[in-house]
């Protein structure tokens, strides 16, 4: 993002700021994007606890991607990063969590998701992914390295990787022509609609994490 759209980002943070009441959830999810740079556990926390609870649609938002983009001003995967790794940390790694943000002891949300994906999808094996743990947790390894090291397994287990990667997009394609079957039906439709937008959101997540380093870097400059 460039400087001067990143003030722009700020200045709308700081307006909404100034008219809500500091012990709101709203006020704390926005003092959180705006603290972003600092400390993205605080912001993970925050999005998390928005879309468990769909807070979004008390605020006027028909959807967390919506919410995400008009008033925190971040991308869809950003925030599926963010809250994707703090989820991760709550699991696995909650001493983490207890450290003070400025402590320079918690590693970078995105590699910390990589670390994720090595444990929840990349088939992984237990000595490489301990290895990949040691890099980011206790090592505190930069990003590149971190990336580097992942994709060095990723590759070994790409065919099943591709394998599980064409078997969702298959199924998210199947999703949405049923959902575009079902437009002339509008009380099947309705009925269908919820589960059926719940399953495909969980499937955009699972293929959003296997973007490339490049959709990485882009997505660093959100």
């Amino acid at each position: 993002m460039s400087r001067s759209a990143k003030t722009r980002a700020e200045q709308h943070i700081e307006t909404l700021l100034s008219q809500l009441p500091p012990d709101s959830p709203r006020y704390r999810a926005l003092a959180s994007a705006r603290d972003f740079k600092s400390s993205w556990v605080s912001l993970g926390e925050q999005l998390q606890s928005v879309r468990r609870h769909q807070l979004y649609s008390e605020w006027g938002y028909d959807s967390f991607d919506d919410y995400c983009r008009l008033e925190i001003r971040i991308k869809r995967l950003t925030a599926l990063k963010l809250t994707n790794a703090y989820r991760f940390l709550e699991k696995r790694e909650p001493e983490l969590l207890k450290e003070p943000a400025d402590s320079g002891t918690i590693p970078d949300y995105r590699a910390v998701d990589l670390l994720r994906q090595a444990d929840e999808e990349a088939g992984f094996g237990e000595d490489d992914y301990r290895q990949l743990r040691a890099a980011v947790i206790e090592q505190g390894r930069s990003l590149p390295t971190v990336q580097r090291q992942f994709n060095q397994v990723a590759r070994a287990a790409e065919p099943a990787a591709a394998t599980t990667r064409r078997s969702l997009q298959s199924a998210l394609a199947a999703i949405r022509r049923l959902q575009n079957a079902l437009q002339p039906l509008p009380q099947h439709a309705e009925f269908c609609r919820q589960p059926l937008d719940q399953l495909a959101r969980q499937l955009e997540q699972e293929l959003a994490s296997g973007i490339d380093e490049d959709e990485e870097s882009a997505e660093q400059t959100g």
